[in-house]
């Protein structure tokens, strides 16, 4: 199909006006359709592609031509399980998906878990009560950007989906480490989808240096918490 049928004009307009602050004007007088297949958003015959999709899919582009799976699910529980034992019917307290293209869904999904997470405060040296969430941000940030960044866009069995529980919150996404657990902190950064990983480090949200996993369990340490647990 034609990509501007499944594209976001807007989301592409933002990447390149990113790029050029960042490198430059690299693509000279090319046309949108040129630089979309330099990028590889399309092929050479002009089809779209998987990156394309998940760099600039509208808001039902990719799941349309993908999976219904290919997006992230939040759900906030009342206890400390799936189950609330006091009450058995009580599924979940709010459930949310969120689809369209990779930033799409990292800005949305970030922004609900943030409402979600409970609130702590201190009183500053000038008096000045200032909130805080219990979690760090920067943990939640850089999980769910590591959620997406190394998803198994294989296999459409499952979506990454975030469990917020009264105790603890969970990242699962689909497909095993590429590194074994025991040197996730030591061994050098790996990713299944370098394309994906390049842009949204353009974009401010991944990084490529192997620091991801450091710094969540340092700010978790800062914080009181425990340190997360990689299963």
């Amino acid at each position: 199909g034609n990509f501007n049928e499944y594209y976001d004009n807007k989301s592409i307009t933002e990447h390149l006006n990113t790029v050029k602050k960042l490198r430059g004007n690299v693509y000279g007088s090319l046309s949108i359709e040129e630089i979309l297949i330099k990028l590889r958003a399309l092929d050479p015959e002009r089809r779209i592609t998987m990156f394309g999709l998940l760099a600039f899919s509208n808001s039902t582009g990719l799941t349309k031509l993908t999976a219904p799976t290919v997006n992230i699910a939040v759900t906030q529980h009342a206890g400390s399980s799936k189950v609330n034992p006091s009450e058995i019917s009580e599924v979940s307290l709010d459930d949310r998906e969120f689809s369209g293209n990779a930033v799409d869904q990292f800005e949305g999904a970030l922004k609900f878990i943030y409402s979600k997470l409970p609130i702590r405060s201190r009183i500053e040296t000038e008096g000045k009560r200032l909130n805080y969430l219990a979690i760090p941000q920067v943990a939640i940030r850089k999980t769910l950007a590591n959620a997406i960044v190394h998803r198994d866009f294989t296999t459409f069995k499952g979506r990454i989906q975030i469990d917020i529980y009264a105790d603890r919150i969970e990242f699962a996404n689909p497909g095993r480490s590429l590194i074994p657990l025991y040197l996730i902190e030591s061994a050098h950064p790996e990713t299944r989808n370098p394309l994906l990983m390049n842009y949204l480090r353009d974009r401010n949200i991944a990084e490529q240096r192997g620091r991801g996993i450091q710094t969540i369990k340092s700010s978790l340490r800062e914080a009181g918490l425990a340190e997360p647990t990689f299963i």
